[in-house]
């Protein structure tokens, strides 16, 4: 399993808790622990999706970079569920947002990695 596979598999699970949980508390508030659990597999997918963004630079620049993105997705996470009254109305559009993304990735990428056949006048040598 690749990162890309294992980014997208985490943000399906979460986007499944926070969906779940705020249909469950609709018109009220959402379970503090699956809300904690929906946002420790948000900041897992993004810090794979942060680690991937970089994969051919050097150690320092992919750690900031695994770090960096979670922070400012969980940043801009804390700006739009502020800006609402109720706490489950955003927690279900993020849960699915995150559900349909990882489900789309999920279905468009491979498991296992295609070998390209070796072309051009070098390659018989």
């Amino acid at each position: 399993m690749n990162l890309t596979r294992a980014a997208a598999g985490a943000a399906v699970l979460g986007g499944l808790v926070w969906a779940v949980a705020a249909a469950v508390a609709w018109g009220g508030d959402v379970n503090p622990v699956a809300d904690a659990l929906g946002a420790v597999l948000f900041l897992l997918t993004f810090g794979a999706i942060g680690y991937s963004l970089v994969d051919r630079a050097p150690v320092w620049l992919r750690a900031v970079v695994c770090v960096a993105t979670p922070a400012l997705a969980y940043a801009v996470w804390l700006t739009v569920e502020a800006a609402f009254p109720a706490d489950h109305l955003p927690v279900l559009v993020a849960g699915l947002a995150l559900l349909g993304g990882g489900g789309l990735v999920l279905a468009r990428t491979r498991s296992e990695p295609v070998e390209v056949p070796v072309r051009g006048r070098r390659a018989a040598r």
